[in-house]
Parts: structure tokens; C-alpha cells; sequence
């Protein structure tokens, strides 16, 4: 009995200790499972994250306006009560290229939001800031053709149109206002909370955020110790105090509005030039300088000079304070990108050796140095520390600098790797004797037809460079936005130079990628516009009018001689006056304007001289009215010239979301446009032989279909038949340009892209393999690609319009891009 007892106790014992052992291995199990679980947690919030950032972003034109009117029926007109919205706001909006509908159920006879898709965020804008200030209601807007529901004095809001999840998230951050938060905003699809003026301003993406901030009651201010580090994942960022506080009051509400109300208030003014009616007085007048007086009394008369207050910008230490915590809040989450461009503009904002002007620097070195951009880094230290950067914080910044100096000797520095990595495009042939960035063999031509262009005496085939052009005068595109190229590119030069740009010193809307740049802006133009910053005109027109006054001695010849072209300067001088005398030449051969185009010509030149006569450098050239003449006909001329000959500035970058699926993720974006003396001679062509590239600061003009002896060249407006139906494409030229198109693909009526016929052709097939790699600007498949479509192209030309040949001009269009341009920034602007 013993011996059995001692057998199944031995038993129980073994049982005993297996089942210790089982339980150890599920207690193991499960601790791993739930951190895999916690992991992939984190990763599907992160995704979600991302993914409502991209749907925020496709819907980022979009305004939501709520309490108009619905009809019982559903045939209301929209556009109609949009149209008199804007009217009331005074915001001029053509209907034609908006989108417009509602949302929603019908519930209790209550009128659905309407959703407004914009054509420019900068009109969204606009709209947004002229509502903040205009009362709105039903009775603003009733029309015959829009009414039923809603009472006469029943308000109308808009807002930004806000994806599900931050609509939620929205609305549950505005209860913070009942724990004593004072500021609850949306800007950019960001949701942004404040508890007061004093305040930092938080960024909002998540519930548990906002449920800190209840708990917090009041936003704490964090304290850094010294030494301290933040940890971003894997990797140790060590950082000055600024990166993570700041401590110094941020600005109050209607200071941070006032930005925005500038190109607000200047837009307006625009609008009601553009839409004064025709004097009949004006058709009578011959000369153009006594037009342009007639336009300025006129502007006088209606009040519609605006003062120096409205287009001058000013420095500003609370609105750099805003944009610099921006610029931290995306620094904290890797958006390295919108980090600097917010930087950069708390840069422009920051007085001149300011704290914050040193802080703004530091902070942009902390970017550098996450991205491998070692020399951009330490530049950005030195500037810190030669300015007024706060004694308490050097210690931390000069551990980042021997930190960088550690890491330049271990690894390659980026911005060197890219450098390397861009292919110099060099032009196919011989150069012209006289003019060393076209090949030989193009020539000038001219016809009652055509009017002036260019032709080919030799064979030419695709891929083939013939023309790298500087344009001669050139400006960034206007926008008031973080991200508008002010931010990021040479206001001189147009290089990007990845952001590691220097302020104006003056102005808070100019960059400069050197001093050198700095100084050769300011004597061209610069020192005249510095004041105008915030005035949406024509800066081409303006800025090549002060070249000729600030440049030549006797500016008033250029105007004199008529019989100058653009093939005849001797390019290898840079002659500024030969190239101002073939610009002016281009004004002979404009398209003739109409006199209604005549009249808003004058007066948006009329608004120009008007600007610069607040200029205390302008004001001492007006010496005499003879010299005021020949300064308001060139003034028009060039008003002309860059109205018909000016070329848009391009450069990969990331592509909008809605048209990722037609241009890949990386595709060329508008960023300015200049005025480029020989391109300006191609005429438009839908289906064109041509094409124009942008390489930072340069157009490059590459075949993309055989030219015979003989041939014209033929470059597109914009308008293409691959991406624009037939209809759309003449109404677009007619409009802008002032023809009526009769290229073959508009004679014959070529399809999209789609749309077009595949005739099967199996050499094709290749060209295909691994397409998606170029999309992704792989460098390594373009170099493959491109020796591929120029062979599969000289042998298939002759059956375009067929869908593989059409194919195989955009991919080596695209490879070409993609060897020549630097790494766009958001591929390069990664963490090491």
C-alpha cells in the first residue's frame, strides 16, 4: 500500500511539474501574444493615422457649408447659391470649375450640407477668411432658382470639409471648452487646440490626446533638463529646449488671422478691377501710357488703390512663434518635410536678429541632422550660435554639433549622395555659335500663319535634347500657403537647395539660397517689390520693367528699336540688353487683344506703378514725363509678353492624391514661371513633337516625336489630347491663348490615352516590366528604360497616335525626369 502511495505521489509530483511547466509556457505565450497584439495595435493606429491623413488630403480643397436652402425637389441649382455666396462674400469664383452637392439624409425637412470642391487652396482660403468677417444668411443668398426650407435670418456656416474621423475628433475636442480651453480650431485639415493666448498650440489626432489635455485641465509647460533626450522609435534625437517647448508666448488669435486677412483684403480688390466695365473714353485713346494714366485715374476715383498696409508684410515674433510650434509638432512625428517648410516660415516671420530667428535656425539643424545632411546642419548651427540664441540653450546645441562632426566621419554625408546620383543633361548635338544652350541646326522662321517659330533643317529623333534654357526673368507662383514655394525655394535663382534657405531681412515672403543671390535680387528687382509682397500681380511683368530701369543706363532705347528678334543677341555675352530688346520683340507678335483684354491690361498695370510709386527707390527715377512714358509702355509691353509667352516652371515632387493613379506618386509640379526667350517661339500643338522639362532652374526641350528637315517645332501649352478631351482643350486655348486650335489631334479628334487603340506590338512588352519602378523614381530602372523607349520610339513613331507608342513617349519622358532632377524631398527627406 506504501509502495503504491510512494508511486502516485511520485506521479502527482511528475503531473504536478508538467503542469508548472505548461502553465510557464502559456504565461510565456501569452505575454508574447499580447505584445504582438500591443504591436500590431500600434501599427493598425499608426495606418489608420495615415490613411485618414491621405483621405484628409484628397479632400483638402474642400469647403462644407451648411444651412443653405434645399429645394423639396431635387432640381435646385447649386451653383447658383454658390455663386451668391460667394458674391457676398466677395469672392469672384467661376462656377465652371467647381463641384458642388450634397450630403446626407433628409431629416425633419432640415436643408443638407453642401460640399464645395475648389479648384485652389488658395481660394479655399480666401472664402474660409471672408467668412470669419461677413455675417451670412438665407436672406444673402435666396434665389428663384434656390428656396423652400429655412428662415430669412437662419445663419450660414462654412468650414473645411473634415474626413469622418477628424470631424469626430472635432467635435470632442470642442468640449474642451467646457474645462476652459479658448481656442478650438481646423486649419488644413488639422485640428488644433489652445487654452489661451499664453498658450502652447496643441495638434490633435487622437482621442487620448484630447483626453490628456482634459485631464491637464491646463496645458502644462514641459521641462527640459539639460541633457536630456527624446527617444522616436529606434532612434535618439538629441535636441535643444526649443525642439520640445516653447516657453515664450505664442500669438493671440487675431495677430495669427492677419497673414491670411493681407492676401484676403488684396484679393478682393483685384476681383473688382478685373470687372470694371469698359469707359468708352478708353477705345479712343491710342497710346498705351495715356491708357494705363486713364486706368489709374479710374482706379483713384473707385478707390481701388490699396495702401501700403494691405501688400506690405511685416515682421512679426508671435506669428514665427506659431509656425515655428507647427514646425516641432511635425518634427515630433518625422513629417521632416512640412517640418521645414514651417521653419523656414517662422524664419521669414522672426525680426531681424531676433531670438526666434536663432531658435528657428537651431531647430532647422535638428531636421539636418535626422536626414543625413551633415553641411546643412552645421551651417544652420553656426548661424544659431553668431545670433541671438539663448545663452541656457548652447550647451545643448553645441552636443548636436559634435554629434554631426561624429557622424561625418563615419557616414556620406546626403546631400553629397544626391548630387552624385543627378545625370547633367547635356544637349545631343553641336551648339549654335551664337547661342551655346541650343544645338545647331534649329532655325527662325516666320509666316502669315504661324507668325514667328522655329524649325529643324536636320533629322531629329526621341530623347534628343536641343534646347536648355535659363529663363531670363522668373518668379515663384503666388500662394498663401506654409507650403508655397516661398518657403522652399531661391526667390532669385528658384533652387530649393532642400530648404536650407536665408530670409529676407525686410520682407517676410522672400528666401535666398546665398548671400550672393540675396544681394543680386535686391539690385535687379527686389529693392522695389520688397513692399509688394503681399499684391497677387504679375511679377514677370513687373520684375523684367525694373530689370530694364535698374540694369541699363538708358533703358528708354530698348523701347526704340522694333526690328530686334530673339536670334539675334550673341547669347555668349549675357548682354542684359540684347535679351530685354528679344523679350520686347515678343510684344510685336502677341496675339491682338480685344479692348475689354486691352482695358484689364492697363488696368492691372495701372495697379502695378501704383505699388511701385510707394517705393522710395522708384520714386527717385520720376524725374521728368517723357521718361514716366517710355517706363509705362515698356511696363505694358511686358504686361503683354507675359501674358502670351510666359512658360510654366515645373520639378518633380510628390503628386496631388487625386491624380497619383493617371502620374504615379512623383510627377512634374508647377512652382513658377518665366519668361524663356527662345521656348516662347514654339507654337502649341495637342499632340506635340516636343516637350518641356523643368531641371531646378532650367527648361530643357527633348523630342518626343521624329522631326523631318524642314519641320516646326511644336511644344504644348498645357493643353494635351492624352489627358483632355477635344472640347476642353479649345475652350482652354481660346480663353487663355486667343486661337482656335487646328493641330492634327484636334482635326482629327485623338483620343485620351484610355481611350486609344493598342496595335498589339510585342517589342512593347519590356517597357512594361517593372513600370511602377519609375513611379517611385527609382533611378536605376529609369537608366534601364530610357535607351529602351528612344529605340522602341524611332522604330514605331509612324503609328502614333497607338497607345503603346503614346505609352512609351511618357515613360521616357518620366525616365529622363527622373535621371536629371534631384531625389524629390519627400523620398530623400528620411530619417538615416
Amino acid at each position: 500500500m506504501i509502495e503504491k502511495m510512494d508511486v502516485f505521489t511520485q506521479k502527482f509530483v511528475g503531473m504536478e511539474e508538467l503542469l508548472r511547466k505548461e502553465n510557464a509556457s502559456l504565461k510565456e505565450l501569452l505575454i508574447k501574444s499580447e505584445k504582438k497584439y500591443h504591436e500590431v495595435d500600434n501599427k493598425v493606429n499608426v495606418l489608420s493615422r495615415q490613411v485618414n491623413r491621405l483621405q484628409q488630403s484628397i479632400i483638402s480643397r474642400n469647403i462644407i457649408i451648411k444651412g443653405v436652402p434645399e429645394k423639396e425637389t431635387n432640381k435646385e441649382d447649386l451653383k447658383a447659391a454658390i455663386v451668391n455666396i460667394c458674391d457676398k462674400l466677395r469672392v469672384d469664383i467661376n462656377p465652371e470649375f467647381v463641384d458642388c452637392y450634397r450630403i446626407g439624409r433628409n431629416k425633419n425637412n432640415s436643408s443638407r450640407p453642401i460640399i464645395l470642391s475648389l479648384y485652389s487652396n488658395e481660394l479655399k482660403s480666401r472664402i474660409i477668411q471672408s467668412k470669419r468677417v461677413t455675417n451670412l444668411t438665407c436672406a444673402d443668398i435666396v434665389t428663384e432658382k434656390c428656396s423652400t426650407w429655412g428662415t430669412a435670418e437662419q445663419s450660414i456656416y462654412i468650414d473645411e470639409h473634415l474626413t469622418r474621423e477628424n470631424h469626430m475628433l472635432y467635435m470632442y475636442a470642442r468640449k474642451l471648452k467646457q474645462v476652459g480651453y479658448k481656442f478650438i480650431w481646423t486649419r488644413n485639415g488639422n485640428i488644433l487646440v489652445k487654452f489661451d493666448e499664453k498658450s502652447n498650440t496643441n495638434l490633435v489626432e487622437t482621442m487620448e490626446q484630447i483626453n490628456s489635455l482634459e485631464n491637464d485641465v491646463k496645458p502644462k509647460k514641459r521641462v527640459v533638463k539639460k541633457g536630456s533626450e527624446v527617444t522616436f522609435g529606434d532612434e535618439i534625437a538629441v535636441l535643444c529646449e526649443s525642439d520640445l517647448d516653447n516657453n515664450v508666448e505664442t500669438e493671440d488669435q487675431r495677430v495669427k488671422m492677419q497673414d491670411d486677412q493681407k492676401w484676403s483684403n488684396f484679393g478682393e480688390i483685384k476681383t473688382k478691377i478685373e470687372k470694371l466695365p469698359l469707359p468708352s473714353k478708353f477705345q479712343l485713346l491710342k497710346n498705351n501710357a495715356d491708357k494705363i494714366r486713364m486706368s489709374y485715374d479710374l482706379l483713384k476715383e473707385k478707390k481701388l488703390l490699396p495702401t501700403e498696409s494691405i501688400v506690405n508684410s511685416f515682421k512679426s515674433d508671435e506669428i514665427s512663434l506659431e509656425s515655428r510650434n507647427l514646425g516641432n509638432s511635425y518634427f515630433k512625428v518625422k513629417d521632416y518635410v512640412n517640418a521645414l517648410k514651417y521653419y523656414n516660415r517662422s524664419l521669414c516671420f522672426a525680426p531681424v536678429a531676433s531670438e526666434n530667428l536663432a531658435i528657428a535656425f537651431a531647430n532647422r539643424s535638428a531636421v539636418y541632422l535626422n536626414i543625413g545632411f551633415y553641411k546643412f546642419c552645421l551651417d544652420n548651427i553656426e548661424t544659431a550660435l553668431k545670433g541671438n540664441y539663448p545663452c541656457k540653450m548652447i550647451q545643448k546645441l553645441e552636443q548636436r554639433k559634435k554629434e554631426c562632426l561624429a557622424k561625418m566621419k563615419n557616414k556620406r554625408d546626403n546631400y553629397t549622395k544626391v548630387m552624385d546620383e543627378k545625370r547633367d543633361i547635356k544637349l545631343s548635338y553641336k551648339p549654335n555659335s551664337k547661342i551655346p544652350f541650343m544645338i545647331e541646326g534649329l532655325e527662325y522662321a516666320c509666316t502669315e500663319k504661324y507668325g514667328r517659330h522655329i524649325i529643324s533643317n536636320r533629322e531629329l529623333f526621341p530623347g534628343d535634347v536641343i534646347l536648355i534654357e535659363h529663363p531670363f526673368v522668373k518668379s515663384l507662383i503666388c500662394e498663401n500657403l506654409p507650403e508655397g514655394p516661398e518657403f522652399s525655394r531661391c526667390l532669385n535663382c528658384l533652387k530649393t537647395e532642400y530648404f536650407n534657405l536665408i530670409p529676407c531681412q525686410f520682407c517676410t515672403r522672400a528666401m535666398f539660397c546665398s548671400e550672393i543671390c540675396k544681394n543680386e535680387a535686391w539690385e535687379n528687382f527686389h529693392k522695389f517689390e520688397c513692399k509688394l509682397m503681399y499684391a497677387n500681380i504679375d511679377f514677370l511683368q513687373l520684375r523684367a520693367t525694373l530689370m530694364a530701369v535698374s540694369s541699363l543706363k538708358d533703358f528708354r532705347r530698348i523701347n526704340q528699336d522694333g526690328s530686334f528678334t530673339i536670334f539675334d543677341p550673341d547669347y555668349q555675352y549675357n548682354l542684359m540688353e540684347h535679351q530685354l530688346l528679344a523679350l520686347l520683340s515678343c510684344a510685336k507678335y502677341a496675339p491682338t487683344m480685344n479692348d475689354e483684354e486691352d482695358f484689364v491690361l492697363c488696368n492691372m498695370s495701372a495697379l502695378i506703378w501704383h505699388l511701385l510709386k510707394s517705393s522710395d527707390e522708384f520714386s527717385s527715377m520720376l524725374t521728368n514725363p517723357e521718361w514716366e512714358n517710355d517706363f509705362l509702355s515698356i511696363l505694358f509691353d511686358f504686361g503683354a509678353v507675359s501674358q502670351f509667352y510666359s512658360h510654366s516652371l515645373l520639378a518633380i515632387a510628390k503628386t496631388p492624391e487625386l491624380k497619383e493613379e493617371m502620374d504615379g506618386k512623383f510627377s512634374p509640379q508647377k512652382y513658377g514661371t518665366g519668361l524663356l526667350p527662345i521656348s516662347s517661339l514654339m507654337n502649341h500643338s495637342c499632340a506635340p513633337n516636343v516637350t518641356r522639362m523643368g531641371n531646378d532652374n532650367q527648361v530643357v526641350i527633348v523630342v518626343r516625336r521624329h522631326i523631318a528637315p524642314g519641320d516646326q517645332l511644336f511644344d504644348s501649352y498645357g493643353p494635351h489630347h492624352l489627358n483632355q478631351p477635344l472640347i476642353n482643350r479649345q475652350i482652354q486655348l481660346k480663353s487663355k491663348y486667343l486661337f482656335d486650335c487646328t493641330c492634327d489631334a484636334c482635326k482629327n479628334d485623338y483620343n485620351l490615352l484610355n481611350n486609344l487603340e493598342m496595335e498589339d506590338m510585342i517589342e512593347f512588352l519590356p517597357l512594361c516590366a517593372g513600370i511602377m519602378k519609375i513611379m517611385e523614381y527609382d533611378k536605376v530602372w529609369a537608366e534601364k528604360a530610357f535607351p529602351l523607349t528612344r529605340k522602341f520610339l524611332r522604330k514605331f513613331d509612324e503609328k502614333y497616335p497607338a497607345y503603346e507608342v503614346c505609352a512609351s513617349q511618357m515613360i521616357m519622358i518620366h525616365s529622363i525626369n527622373v535621371l536629371m532632377i534631384k531625389t524629390p524631398l519627400e523620398l530623400q527627406m528620411k530619417a538615416e
